[in-house]
């Protein structure tokens, strides 16, 4: 009983840690599909972990542009992803699980 238990949750983990890496990469390939202007507000906040003020510094813009690329960005991506049918299949199979 036990052992199938730790197969199972081992089964569970790999599982898990696949389909995070396929979103993952998913997430990246809908970046790069981004306008320059999203994309570059996007890696700065997410990838290189600037505040919003930092970002506007190094884009030369003001903090209200970071904070509306940063929302159109999201929305953009939050779109590109719904609609995607591999997305779809990963989460309706979390709430299965």
């Amino acid at each position: 009983m036990i052992d199938e238990t730790i197969n199972h949750a081992k089964e569970s983990s790999v599982e898990q840690v696949i389909e995070e890496q396929f979103l993952k990469n998913l997430i990246q390939q809908n970046i790069a599909g981004l306008k320059a202007e999203y994309k570059q507000v996007i890696v700065l906040k997410y990838e290189y972990d600037l505040h919003d003020k930092e970002i506007a510094q190094v884009l030369e813009i003001s903090v209200s542009a970071v904070k509306s690329r940063l929302h159109r960005a999201r929305l953009t991506l939050k779109k590109l992803l719904e609609n995607n049918p591999d997305v779809r299949d990963v989460v309706n199979h979390e709430k299965i699980n």
